[in-house]
């Protein structure tokens, strides 16, 4: 058994010690440049990030947590109309497995009868 110690340690120590370095396989990730005569800094700053507004909105439980159009099977109720001043059909949802609920407001992709995302 003395024997049989060294000998695995020795072997363990040869397998680290012949593993390449992160760095060593590491690929250079580029970044697209943004489009001539535009500033990076100017898209983040048309950019918004909203509020999502609890409302008395509800989803099924056992919805998988994400964002759901009212037109999708998981939004039960919209809750307060008037929370936003478009028509609540082209709201997007944020629902919880426990049927928790909070709009996020209009989006273009849930108006007019689509409903995209469902769950996304």
């Amino acid at each position: 058994m003395k024997f049989f110690s060294p000998l695995i340690l020795l072997s363990a120590l040869s397998l680290v010690a012949s593993l390449p370095s992160p760095d060593a396989e590491a690929e250079a990730i580029s970044i697209p440049e943004p489009a001539p005569g535009i500033k990076l800094e100017d898209v983040h700053a048309t950019l918004r990030k909203r509020a999502c507004k609890t409302n008395g909105c509800a989803c099924r439980k056992g919805t998988r947590q994400g964002q759901y159009c009212f037109g999708c099977f998981a939004v039960l109720r919209a809750g307060n109309i008037n929370t936003y001043s478009s028509p609540f059909d082209g709201w997007v949802f944020e629902c919880s497995p426990d049927g928790s609920c909070c709009a996020y407001g209009a989006r273009a992709s849930c108006s007019g009868g689509r409903a995209n995302p469902c769950g996304a």
